[in-house]
């Protein structure tokens, strides 16, 4: 080919000769194809068309052979010349940013949350590369957690420097900086050399011509006298060619960027290492030698936001940032952490408009619907999450309920069928509709769950929990018999997969005893459920209201019991009104004892519960009544109320140590679960009791001793009682203290019933 002195590209290139052939790769596979290249200046080889690298593709490769001048023989093609060495004088590299996202996030997984990942790659018109990283939830009401941060190119020595900076995000479980330089490294890290935030890759252009020529069947070229030369970023895609003369000129973004990574160099190497506070003595030397610069404050602040109890500090450094507006979306997460719910939402809204993430810019909308008590206020930001990443389907779930809230029935079905469309494959749309279901089941609306779990009987006609679920609502529809035929199918089939059936039996046992009025056979299906299941004690209520219907009275007050203890540890605040109702049960039988016990394990889940106050008061005032009463009678006076023991100490006198209160919850959980799994250790009982007066949190104490209390033997009473005196006694002081008088009377009250 003869042309101009510039070679011409492989788009421009005539078609190769017929002695041009394509040469055979290591495997026997057509390799790239090389075919000859003349000009004025002498003869060379280039590429054929583009090759694949990575997720990139060399769209020029050029090669002058200096050893080959005029006049030289070219019947033999390339095959004559390819043996020989030749100068690398032009080479270009594109990269769709789509198709690199699709490789960068094959390599993405378990980066910002268990799980895949998605990434998004757009480039700036600053001429830097927005990167972002978010997961993608293993279940529908998992929350999502992304990542966003800047990438320059810059020409360096015979290669170039990749700067990772301004890197931010939302739900991270570590600082954003330290799941940047990991992300990078994951792609890039093994061709480059990294210091801090800056990925060096040298000779980047010798890297890329070693992983071309020699499958297309020729020598690696020499190549010290290119350098980056062009470096394009358009939102579609970069470009960069290595070539001959002077280095192309990087943007002014890219350099602070550059200025700002090097001065930070050995905090985010001590980052990546795991030493934080090495990491933040690192950075204040770093602001040392350049004050307020706003990425080393950022830093700071990051650090600091992760650590735990430095808020404050967090928030002072960002004020005092040469931009104290540039991190809105952190500062946000620190004054939402410091109490400062309408300034945090503030921080996330506006940030949200300047945003060039809209993932990022989705989800800062999104926690600010999540903070916001104006549920209008909140639709509206969810309305704008929404519509700034259509595709993440956590918004749409999230809007899909503040919708249910606010009775917007319509527009909530709407956000279900295009979540259900935006599902891929028969398992997800089987995910999606069953979730669905749920949520409007929740919601009350038993003939759209019913639809929704229709169809996702579609899609798996197996799945126990939406038979389950359609079989509940069928029944609340006025067909309880073949709601109760559905779950029981659904309940062998959760049996057979071995999954847990609780819940499940709890509901067959409602419409059992309910509109089909079989109570022996729902007294057996709500006994089946586990003491250890999470709605165990709901079934236990059930339970002793059906037996109590039967005639079965000493039966209920057992089951009653049963719930009793349960309830002490759930957060269900419909034990409350089981609770209460096992007292009016008791109370009917002329119980008194066994009725205080209940409304006091109902007061210890909720004491603010004036009812509950007013009726303990009841009990306690006949119960002086009568004694006062039974002591006229015989002549006597009335026996006098036991002195109430002093309050028990909140710490060890000869305890050296601090009280870790961290340890103490820790232990207290462990205890918990221990007496869960075996309620007669009672070594477990009397030192969970000793934390629980420690850590102050009496309220637990009070309904753990209740309950140990009914069916404890006499010498463990003896043990017991001055405990849940001593207890009752710092509850009524606290209360007086706080101004509850109320309250106060109600804990002597009950002290005093004790015997």
């Amino acid at each position: 080919m003869a042309g101009a002195e510039s070679p011409p590209t492989a788009r421009e290139g005539a078609p190769p000769a017929p002695s041009e052939a394509a040469s055979t790769g290591a495997h026997g596979d057509p390799g790239p194809e090389l075919r000859l290249s003349i000009t004025k200046s002498g003869i060379g080889l280039e590429i054929g068309g583009p090759i694949p690298l990575a997720c990139a593709s060399v769209t020029e490769l050029w090669l002058r052979l200096p050893q080959v001048r005029f006049p030289f023989d070219v019947s033999g093609g390339v095959a004559r010349f390819r043996h020989k060495r030749g100068a690398l004088t032009r080479l270009a590299l594109e990269v769709d940013w789509d198709d690199a996202a699709r490789w960068m996030a094959t390599r993405a997984s378990g980066l910002v949350a268990p799980g895949a990942a998605d990434v998004l790659v757009v480039g700036r018109e600053t001429g830097s590369v927005l990167v972002t990283v978010r997961s993608r939830p293993r279940r529908p009401d998992e929350a999502v957690a992304a990542l966003a941060f800047e990438v320059a190119v810059l020409p360096r020595d015979e290669g170039l420097d990749v700067v990772v900076y301004a890197a931010r995000g939302v739900g991270l479980r570590a600082p954003a900086t330290l799941l940047a330089i990991t992300a990078v490294g994951r792609w890039i890290g093994r061709v480059t050399q990294r210091r801090g935030a800056i990925f060096h890759v040298p000779q980047a252009a010798a890297m890329i011509a070693r992983d071309v020529l020699p499958d297309a069947g020729a020598r690696v070229p020499e190549v010290s006298s290119v350098t980056l030369s062009v470096c394009s970023i358009t939102r579609s895609g970069g470009l960069w060619v290595f070539a001959e003369g002077a280095p192309s000129e990087p943007s002014t973004g890219a350099v602070s960027a550059w200025e700002a990574a090097d001065n930070l160099a050995s905090a985010d190497d001590a980052l990546v290492s795991g030493e934080l506070e090495q990491a933040r003595r690192a950075v204040l030397a770093a602001l040392d030698r350049a004050p307020r610069q706003g990425e080393s404050s950022r830093r700071l602040a990051e650090l600091d936001a992760h650590h735990g109890g430095r808020a404050e500090a967090a928030l002072g450094t960002l004020r005092d940032a040469a931009d104290p507006a540039g991190d809105a979306l952190l500062r946000g997460d620190l004054l939402l952490e410091t109490g400062d719910t309408n300034a945090a939402i503030a921080a996330w809204t506006a940030w949200a408009s300047v945003e060039p993430s809209p993932w990022v810019a989705a989800l800062a909308l999104a926690k600010a619907a999540a903070a916001s008590r104006d549920g209008e206020q909140a639709l509206s930001w969810l309305d704008g999450a929404v519509g700034a990443a259509p595709t993440v389907p956590h918004l749409r779930w999230l809007r899909a309920g503040k919708r249910l809230e606010g009775g917007r029935l319509p527009d909530a079905i709407a956000d279900l069928e295009h979540l259900e469309a935006m599902a891929v494959g028969a398992r997800d749309k089987h995910e999606s509709a069953r979730r669905a279901a749920q949520m409007l089941a929740r919601a009350g609306l038993s003939a759209e769950s019913t639809r929704f779990l229709e169809r996702a009987l579609r899609f798996d006609p197996a799945d126990p929990i939406a038979l389950a679920g359609l079989g509940v609502a069928l029944a609340a529809a006025g067909r309880p018999a073949r709601g109760a035929a559905l779950l029981s199918r659904a309940i062998d089939e959760a049996t057979a997969r071995r999954e847990a059936v609780g819940a499940m039996l709890l509901d067959l046992a409602r419409i059992l005893g309910g509109p089909l009025d079989d109570l022996p056979s729902a007294i057996a299906r709500a006994r089946a459920v586990p003491d250890d299941d999470v709605v165990a004690w709901a079934a236990r209520a059930l339970e002793g209201k059906l037996r109590a219907r039967l005639g079965d009275v000493e039966g209920a007050s057992l089951a009653y019991a049963r719930m009793r203890e349960l309830a002490a540890t759930t957060r269900d605040r419909g034990a409350v009104a089981a609770l209460v109702e096992a007292a009016e049960h008791e109370r009917d039988r002329g119980e008194h004892a066994a009725e205080r016990r209940h409304l006091t394990a109902a007061l210890a889940l909720s004491p603010q519960d004036a009812s509950l106050i007013a009726r303990l008061r009841e009990i306690g005032d006949a119960h002086r009544a009568t004694a006062t009463s039974a002591a006229e009678r015989a002549g006597e006076p009335a026996a006098p109320t036991p002195p109430t023991p002093p309050p028990a100490p909140t710490s060890t006198p000869d305890d050296d140590e601090p009280f870790d209160e961290g340890a103490a919850d820790a232990r207290v959980a462990v205890l918990t679960m221990a007496l869960q799994a075996d309620p007669t250790q009672d070594a477990t009982v009397d030192e969970l009791v000793s934390l629980l007066t420690r850590l102050g949190r009496y309220h637990e104490l009070l309904a753990l001793l209740s309950a140990r209390l009914e069916d404890a033997p006499a010498d463990r009473r003896e043990a017991l009682l001055p405990k849940q005196r001593t207890i009752l006694t710092e509850l009524a002081d606290r209360a007086e203290r706080e101004g509850r008088a109320d309250e106060a009377a109600l804990f002597r009250m009950v002290c005093e019933t004790l015997s």
